[in-house]
């Protein structure tokens, strides 16, 4: 199976994933991420959490905006892009499942589980 990076845009996709560098940038005393250090290291089994930005249509049908902090599991890593699976149900939609796969960069992670971690979690 060829991977290609494929990330999800609001107008296709009915979702996209925020840029976390963007927004530590702009308020870097009260949005943390991790060091770029970690964030460009992620491995199989990682978990990384992104923030998703989610269409909506309100009761109107009026367009909105949610956004939600969810897990996704790293399965692959390929040139500087990671893919992986989501591990969270979000609250506002039901267009966006657990399982479903995510392509995402360094800069869109706001924190990391590493494996090992959870490993030691379960102990």
């Amino acid at each position: 199976m060829i991977l290609k990076p494929y990330f999800a845009s609001l107008d296709e996709d009915g979702w996209t994933l925020d840029d976390g560098e963007q927004a530590h940038a702009q308020y870097p005393d009260t949005f943390w991420i991790p060091n770029s250090h970690d964030r460009h290291t992620l491995k199989p089994g990682d978990l990384a959490k992104l923030r998703f930005i989610l269409g909506l249509a309100d009761d109107e049908g009026n367009e909105e905006e949610a956004t939600e902090r969810m897990w996704v599991a790293v399965e692959h890593c390929l040139g500087g892009c990671y893919r992986g699976r989501l591990t969270n149900q979000p609250a506002s939609t039901d267009e966006v499942l657990v399982g479903m796969a995510v392509w995402f960069e360094a800069r869109h992670v706001l924190d990391i589980l590493r494996q090992e971690e959870r490993n030691g979690r379960e102990e």
